[in-house]
């Protein structure tokens, strides 16, 4: 009698082939460096404002440059980013005190700015008009970056003299430090009689937070003394406020 090996008797050596070679490729796998996405950098934050005066009584509106201004003049900011940003605009009367200009917080806004969309402080067709407060010169500042800057937030809810001035020398060192491009852009701010103005933007890019400032020094207007009298006017201090107009 001839014995005929059975389909299970041919199986068994083939499962074992089969698992033997699994076992291999599973090795071969593990050992080898799964692939590297490549690193892709961040695309820079790109900051541009203008800041743009208007001379008491009417005169014609031009780019805020170092020089002092007379009090009863107007100021208007516009900004804007490159990218969704959280920016904060802040105005330093002298080292003591500090108003923030953007985000309003009688308007409830959360200071995120979106991106190329321009921004106007204190808002579209309002001023902030100039009046001396005394002796030191203020400073205004833009502050943008892609998250809330700590510092910043913790001054505004304590507001306390001596961290107000930390915060603003720090501020002022760093827009010191990085100097932005000036006139790439320019701002055509309207006129009364139907003109219209160029003013330069400032622009500033890179990582971290941006940051453009204006020092600025207001002057009372000269009184005119009687011609008969001997008195002079009080000296005029160098300090602005400012005030939504």
């Amino acid at each position: 009698m001839t014995l005929r090996p059975t389909a299970q008797g041919f199986g068994s050596p083939l499962l074992a082939l089969t698992f033997v070679a699994q076992t291999a490729i599973a090795l071969l796998l593990a050992g080898r460096t799964p692939p590297v996405e490549p690193v892709r950098p961040a695309v820079p934050l790109s900051l541009s404002a203008a800041a743009v005066v208007e001379p008491r009584l009417g005169g014609q509106p031009g780019a805020l440059t170092g020089a002092s201004l007379e009090s009863g003049s107007r100021l208007q900011l516009s900004l804007e980013t490159s990218q969704e940003a959280w920016t904060a605009v802040l105005w330093f009367e002298g080292d003591d005190r500090v108003v923030p200009l953007y985000p309003d917080p009688a308007r409830d806004e959360a200071g995120w700015t979106a991106a190329a969309t321009t921004y106007a402080v204190p808002s579209p067709g309002a001023w902030l008009r100039l009046t001396p407060t005394g002796e030191r010169d203020d400073f205004v500042v833009v502050v943008s970056s892609l998250r809330p800057d700590p510092e910043i937030l913790a001054v505004l809810s304590d507001p306390q003299a001596d961290r107000v001035a930390a915060l603003r020398q720090r501020l002022e060192a760093r827009a010191n430090a990085r100097q932005p491009q000036v006139g790439a852009v320019e701002r055509f701010l309207p006129t009364a009689d139907g003109r219209a103005v160029a003013v330069p933007w400032r622009r500033i890019t890179g990582d971290g937070a941006l940051v453009i400032g204006w020092r600025i020094a207001v002057d009372s207007p000269a009184w005119d003394a009687p011609s008969m009298s001997s008195s002079s006017g009080p000296e005029s201090p160098a300090r602005s406020s400012p005030n939504a107009s």
